[in-house]
Parts: structure tokens; sequence; C-alpha cells
């Protein structure tokens, strides 16, 4: 096993220009503001946790005192037609419409992973969380699931790089990523490192990159480097 190296990211303080005035409470969020004439929002929700919603009907909504518009998925026309379902998808599964303006791609990555998929690449997962979330059944060629976050030796070998279990296990994801798609759903650090070992080789580039870690450290940093990195 190798020893442990310094890495870019991982194990380093990144630099987070806002953190002190959250912390001590001088940030002014979007709610914190009033002004003149300004305009309040409302977001309805589904009140079915799981359902499929067929059609909305805005004609009462818009007919209230008061009410200037009354915005609806077909408002996201920044939204490339290859992109809205994977844009639906999200708004689906954290029940946010408005993080459609955030999202980033690269052009026709919905095609080329759709592609990559067609030709039986397999799916790279950094949780296991996120593995059995891939519904298996629509998958085009029977292809893979990968996730290693519990094989018995990624703990050793966290311990033996200086990094976390989610780190480690992307070393033992270099055979596999080659026009993979890779999602990652949990930690930051699978995607810093995954950057890494991309930039090491560029002979080990997934056809396509699903960047969605979550938590309060790396999350925002790790998101940003993907797309500065220009991967799809």
């Amino acid at each position: 096993m190798s020893e442990a190296r310094d890495f870019k990211y991982i194990g380093q303080r990144t630099i987070r220009p806002d953190g002190a005035d959250k912390v001590t409470g001088r940030a002014n969020y979007a709610a914190d503001f009033a002004l003149p004439g300004m305009i309040w929002g409302k977001i309805l929700r589904s009140p079915h946790a799981n359902a499929t919603i067929k059609s909305i009907d805005t004609s009462k909504a818009e007919a209230l005192p008061g009410v200037k518009a009354v915005i609806t998925h077909k408002d996201f026309g920044q939204v490339p037609d290859d992109m809205a379902d994977v844009a639906i998808r999200l708004v689906h599964a954290c029940g946010m419409p408005e993080i459609v303006p955030d999202l980033r791609w690269s052009e026709g990555v919905a095609v080329t992973a759709r592609d990559a998929l067609s030709a039986g690449a397999p799916v790279i997962c950094d949780a296991q969380m996120v593995a059995d979330g891939v519904i298996a059944a629509r998958l085009p060629a029977d292809n893979q699931i990968l996730s290693m976050i519990r094989l018995p030796n990624v703990a050793e070998m966290a311990k033996e790089l200086g990094t976390t279990r989610s780190a480690a296990q992307v070393e033992l994801w270099k055979p596999f990523l080659p026009g993979s798609v890779v999602a990652i759903g949990n930690a930051p650090t699978a995607l810093f490192r995954l950057l890494e070992i991309i930039a090491e080789d560029l002979s080990r580039r997934p056809a396509a990159i699903l960047g969605f870690p979550v938590g309060f450290v790396g999350a925002r940093e790790s998101k940003n480097a993907l797309h500065e990195e220009g991967h799809d």
C-alpha cells in the first residue's frame, strides 16, 4: 500500500470567505431583506410523498388579487431539452424548484451519458445509498452499479493514505473509470480525489460525472472545482 501523501484539496484548509460573516451573524440572506414594493413569493409543494404530477392548473392562483405571476416548470427555459428530465428529477428529489438556476452542466453531457450507458458503461457511486437509489431495471444494458465504500480493505487504505474512506475508495475506481458514469451524491472528498486522479491521467476520464456532494465542509468547493475543471 502506498504511503500517506499530500493532496491538492483533501486535508487542506479551503478558503471560506463567507465563513466569518456567517458564524458571527453578520451575513445577510435573501429572507433578511425587505425593500419598498418588493414582491413576495410562495412555494406550493405537493401534499403527496410519491406521485407523478401530470398537470398544473394555475388559473385560480393567477386570478387572486395581488398575484403578479405564477411560475411552474414550464418557465425554466434556460434548461436545454436534453437536460430537462435531469432538472425535473433533481427538483423531485429535493422538493426545491429554486435550485434550477444554480445547476451547471457541460454541453451535450446528457447525450454522452446516455450513449455510454447504452454501450454498457458502469455506474460508479461514492456511497452505498447512492448506489441503492439507482433503479437497475431502467438501465439500458444491464450496467454494473459499483460502490466500493464498504469493501473490507477501504478503512485500512484510508488510514495508510491519511484520508477519508470516501476518498480512499476512489483509488479502487481507477480500472473502471474510463467511459463510465460517476455519481457523487455524498462525499466532497470523493469528488476532490476523483478530479485529482483524472488530472494525473486523462485516460481515466469518465463519460460523465454527476457531482452532488452534500455537507457543510467542501460541498460547494468540490462542485466549483468540478465546474472549473470543465469535466462533464
